[in-house]
């Protein structure tokens, strides 16, 4: 396999299946680091008023993204707690 294949699987596949959250995630990060570029490049550069729904989509990606991963830390710390205490029952 190659390095590009690897880091496909290691991040958006969960058990070799595509995960909806891990490519949502990936979607939304490259969006959010498009737009982001754009207002910067647009207000540095070409000296051009960015409209301000322009930086509130910004910030509202930013904050659905730090939902999103929470949310699969907090998933993922809930496995692993019932994975603990199934472990602790049946000794």
């Amino acid at each position: 396999m190659s390095t590009i294949e690897n880091i496909i699987n290691d991040t958006l596949k969960s058990r070799g299946k595509w995960s909806m959250k891990r490519l949502t995630v990936f979607v939304v990060l490259v969006l959010t680091l498009f737009l982001g570029a754009f207002i910067v490049l647009s207000d540095l550069v070409l000296k051009v008023e960015v409209n301000k729904w322009a930086s509130g989509v910004f910030d509202s990606l930013l904050l659905f993204l730090a939902a999103l991963m929470g949310v699969t830390e907090f998933g993922k710390k809930m496995i692993n707690k019932e994975i603990k205490t199934e472990e602790e029952i049946n000794g």
